[in-house]
């Protein structure tokens, strides 16, 4: 949020202050005055300012030399300098001026009408960012509560399915409601990620997908052997959107990873041989695209194909399309690879 509009005058001589000072009277809502650039340089960590009016001619350190400080400080590099000077009209010294940061040059004896135009324009500027923060700033908050809405809208959906799942008297249907629900949490997961960082336009993908990798492995059914799977990801952020397509891509990868790689001992399903099972996710970005995959070290493809025939890899499939990219099959000699490669222009 930005305060009242305020000026600094930075001038090494009391007089001339105090003139500053009375021809902006009324102009402006406050005005702080330094008399030297090590006081100005205190001032601006202090309070924040519409505008700094710097003398150019000061001794021990010059405006110059004050402006390429406020410069190289974060919090003081974007305060607009208009220089005062009485002398050094010539264009190197001019030039200086603007190579060591200022938007305007005002000339002694200092014309009061130009004086009070060029404060005019520069707190209308300021007025008008802090406008368009204050703007921002009750977007940014409208959208947190909408996305903390549909969070906790989905885990009450959520919570609903896991209680219908216990009052089911036919088992078969079981496995439907875990596969809904486990959709449901991938989502749920992205806006848990929103509320959390408070950033409603984009996903830490490292971060999110490590999350989903936890929960999917937490909620399915585990086999007898020990399986684990590890995440890799490059620095990526993608739109809330593309992160939920990925969430849902991976929620069914590797489900399915964990169903038909790594089988559970159930019915007449066979024991498998005793080992530890690894399925990997990676997000990798190159030039232009990302490319999604998960692999496993599990029972591989059939050899009918009919893995990427059933009706999750259609829907593997029609979501990478929504991307605008494509899903693969990866040959792999032990095991399986699919992979998703989608368009990426590196922001979010």
């Amino acid at each position: 949020m930005f305060p009242k509009a305020s000026i600094l005058i930075v001038d090494d001589r009391p007089e001339n202050l105090i003139a500053m000072n009375a021809l902006l009277e009324g102009t402006v809502d406050s005005v702080v005055t330094a008399g030297s650039g090590n006081e100005a340089l205190a001032a601006m960590l202090d309070h924040d300012f519409a505008l700094v009016l710097l003398d150019v001619q000061m001794p021990e350190m010059d405006g110059f030399e004050t402006a390429e400080l406020m410069r190289a400080n974060s919090r003081t590099r974007d305060i607009p300098i208009v220089f005062v000077t009485a002398v050094n009209r010539e264009q190197k010294f001019v030039f200086r001026g603007y190579e060591a940061g200022a938007i305007d040059y005002v000339f002694k004896p200092i014309d009061p009408f130009i004086l009070r135009s060029k404060v005019a324009v520069f707190l209308e500027l300021y007025e008008r960012r802090a406008s368009l923060e204050r703007a921002l700033e009750a977007n940014r908050i409208l959208m947190r509560e909408i996305h903390h809405r549909v969070k906790n809208n989905l885990a009450m959906v959520a919570s609903l399915i896991g209680l219908e799942e216990r009052c089911l008297k036919d088992e078969a249907d079981i496995p439907v409601l875990e596969d809904l629900k486990g959709k449901i949490d991938a989502i749920v997961l992205v806006y848990d990620l929103i509320h959390k960082t408070g950033d409603v336009s984009s996903i830490d993908m490292r971060r999110y997908l490590g999350g989903l990798a936890d929960g999917i492995m937490d909620s399915v059914e585990r086999p007898v052997d020990p399986v684990r799977c590890l995440v890799e990801s490059d620095e990526i952020r993608l739109s809330v959107n593309q992160g939920e397509t990925i969430g849902l891509i991976v929620n069914e990868l590797v489900t399915n990873a964990v169903k038909y790689a790594f089988p559970c001992v159930s019915g007449k399903a066979q024991v498998p041989s005793p080992r530890t099972g690894t399925i990997s996710i990676a997000l990798r970005a190159g030039e232009g695209r990302c490319v999604l995959s998960v692999s496993d070290d599990g029972a591989g493809f059939s050899p009918e194909g009919s893995d990427t025939d059933s009706f999750g890899m259609i829907l593997v499939d029609s979501l990478a399309r929504q991307l605008g990219g494509s899903f693969s099959r990866k040959e792999k000699t032990v095991g399986s690879r699919l992979e998703v490669e989608f368009p990426w222009s590196g922001d979010a």
